[in-house]
């Protein structure tokens, strides 16, 4: 139980249980949203030409190099969450 000195309200009823359990279902419909844009994102036509054309010239990628064509540290379809075993 969460007791605040300062804060006389009590954390122990089925309010705040309530408004933790949106608040977990609202985060884990978010990572699936998130997911699924990356799903698509990797899936892309454009996105794949232009990774497939990036790796085959790798003079013409510029002086940005990974961050021009816009990849951070995992190529889309590289994103895992400890919770997708649990919603398919």
């Amino acid at each position: 139980m969460v007791e605040f000195l300062e804060n006389p309200e009590k954390y122990n009823n089925i309010k705040t249980l309530k408004y933790l359990d949106t608040q977990i279902y609202r985060s884990i419909n978010l990572t699936n949203v998130v997911m699924k844009i990356d799903e698509d994102i990797g899936l892309d036509d454009k996105y794949l030409h232009k990774i497939i054309q990036a790796e085959r010239n790798p003079a013409q990628r510029g002086e940005g190099g990974e961050e021009e064509l816009g990849l951070g540290d995992k190529p889309p379809g590289m994103f895992h969450h400890p919770y997708t075993a649990f919603h398919g």
